[in-house]
């Protein structure tokens, strides 16, 4: 009788971990769909562009003013520039965490995550000085990353 339920446990062991296995790739399967679906959201897409413009027209731009610049659409700067830094600290959280892999900034989220980030830094950098010491950290960590794992990589302006 020991026997079977030794047996029975070993299997219901290996069942346990196979199905924790199987949920932990679904949740790195979920992340993945809300990076993308994120990406694809109206608003993304408007803070997106927005910043686009912002770099065409205020090239040198003051950090301190970016909250009382508005958008074409109307909307505040600051609002768009906060959401853009927002999504990739909690993009960079989750790669850290090795809940979002890093391949996805292999192509244009990659490019579009460092030449956001290369450009905002300046606003970073005084919003760290204003009030957080780590604002924008995971941000800059996924960065770091994605320059160490593609090193060739150019990461220029794309419109």
């Amino acid at each position: 009788m020991e026997i079977i339920f030794g047996i029975l446990g070993a299997v219901l062991g290996l069942a346990g971990f196979i199905i924790s296995a199987m949920a932990y790739h679904h949740n790195k399967i979920e992340a993945v769909n809300a990076f993308y679906e994120n990406e694809r959201s109206l608003y993304f897409i408007n803070a997106r562009r927005a910043i686009h413009d912002m770099k065409e027209m205020h090239a040198e731009y003051k950090p301190e003013e970016i909250h009382h610049l508005k958008a074409q659409d109307g909307e505040l700067l600051g609002n768009y520039v906060a959401y853009i830094i927002l999504s990739h600290n909690q993009a960079g959280t989750l790669v850290k965490k090795r809940q979002l892999p890093l391949w996805l900034f292999e192509t244009a989220s990659g490019n579009t995550a460092v030449q956001f980030y290369d450009f905002l830094s300046p606003y970073i950098e005084y919003r760290r000085k204003d009030n957080n010491s780590d604002y924008g950290k995971p941000y800059e960590d996924l960065v770091n990353a994605i320059k160490k794992k593609y090193p060739k990589k150019e990461y220029i302006y794309r419109k």
